[in-house]
């Protein structure tokens, strides 16, 4: 159990800092990257293979 939830935590984690990486690429010198990565990081949430990162 302890193990799931250090895991999720770490998962959540690494989102909000992707997600606030997005807004930082987006007010740079070329916004059209931060769609970019933002579209990347929505790839990458689809084929995250959840079942072996979460399992017991």
């Amino acid at each position: 159990m302890k193990n799931i939830l250090l895991r999720t935590l770490i998962f959540l984690v690494v989102n909000v800092v992707l997600f606030w990486f997005h807004f930082w690429v987006f007010r740079g010198h070329y916004p059209f990257a931060g769609w970019a990565t933002a579209l990347l990081h929505i790839i990458l949430l689809i084929f995250f293979p959840y079942t072996n990162y979460f399992k017991k």
